[in-house]
């Protein structure tokens, strides 16, 4: 077989490969999405039941959850992992919050007597305020943090996984930001209906928060096994390559690189509009909350 046919197997071979991977990482992040909305339906129970079963407490609740995830993807954006690493980053954020999943109701119990003295029989209403506040922060913001970092991960990934060119790289991005933030988004509306209407009225609030363990259990476990099984197959390919295929592999980063940076006219409006949007979308559910409840 002549060279010109040998890199055009191992090219199809790449994203063959590449596409498997894509493909079952998008499960992988659907099931992550579901795990979150678990959390966040249980934890919204577990700190209602002690901070107080009211639409401010709701908010509450919701503001430190949502602000965690804001957090958690501002940094990992600002502070990218080493591409060999991304997988193994992702799953280790998922265990992560798995980990503070399971230890977030024996911690709040521990603070149930700040709780009451901060209540005080209903005659501090402003430190109890200042309590519920801080301790929903405090509580929500490091699992949240976590959960909120797995997304430029995993995009960089996903976008970096596809070997091949068949589109303009910042068109392919957003293309692949789009396909992971639906999958995500897909498996939060699952988790959230599965947690609200089944799991915590049949099955109670602990195995609730199992659930969502092994959700992202199953996340990082398929992360981890994406990540042996693409450097097992890289390592299989490297020794059949020719040089001017490794120098065309090694040059694909930096033209990558450079398609993917693209100027934007107006940031901090971009940034704004973004941000009222998410404001809206937070007041709208809190209202509906209130409306449906």
């Amino acid at each position: 077989m002549n060279m010109a046919g040998s890199n055009l197997i191992h090219r199809a071979e790449r994203i063959s490969d590449a596409s498997r991977s894509r493909r079952l990482f998008v499960v992988f992040y659907a099931a992550s999405g579901a795990a979150a909305l678990v959390y966040e339906v249980a934890w919204t129970r577990l700190l209602t039941l002690q901070v107080g079963h009211t639409v401010s407490a709701i908010g509450i609740v919701l503001a430190a959850f949502m602000g965690g995830l804001a957090i958690g993807a501002f940094f990992a954006g600002r502070f990218p992992v080493a591409p060999a690493r991304r997988l193994q980053a992702y799953a280790a954020l998922e265990i992560v919050v798995a980990l503070i999943a399971i230890a977030l109701p024996a911690i709040l119990n521990e603070l149930l007597p700040v709780i009451a003295w901060a209540y005080a029989d209903g005659d501090a209403p402003v430190r109890f305020g200042l309590v519920r506040v801080t301790l929903s922060l405090a509580l929500l913001a490091v699992p949240a943090a976590a959960m909120g970092a797995t997304f430029p991960i995993a995009a960089s990934w996903f976008v970096d996984a596809y070997v091949t060119m068949k589109a303009p790289a910042s068109r392919r991005s957003a293309a692949d930001a789009g396909v992971l933030y639906a999958a995500n988004t897909a498996g939060a509306a699952a988790g959230a209906i599965g947690a609200g209407f089944w799991l915590l009225p049949e099955v109670g609030l602990r195995a609730t928060t199992w659930v969502g363990v092994a959700l992202n259990g199953a996340a990082a476990l398929g992360a981890v096994w994406l990540a042996r099984r693409d450097a097992i197959g890289a390592g299989a390919r490297a020794p059949s390559q020719t040089g001017h295929d490794r120098h065309a592999t090694a040059a694909q980063p930096r033209r990558r690189q450079a398609a993917v940076v693209m100027p934007v006219a107006r940031p901090a409006l971009a940034c704004a509009a973004a941000a009222l949007s998410g404001f809206s979308a937070l007041v709208y559910e809190v209202a509906f909350t209130r409306l449906l409840a």
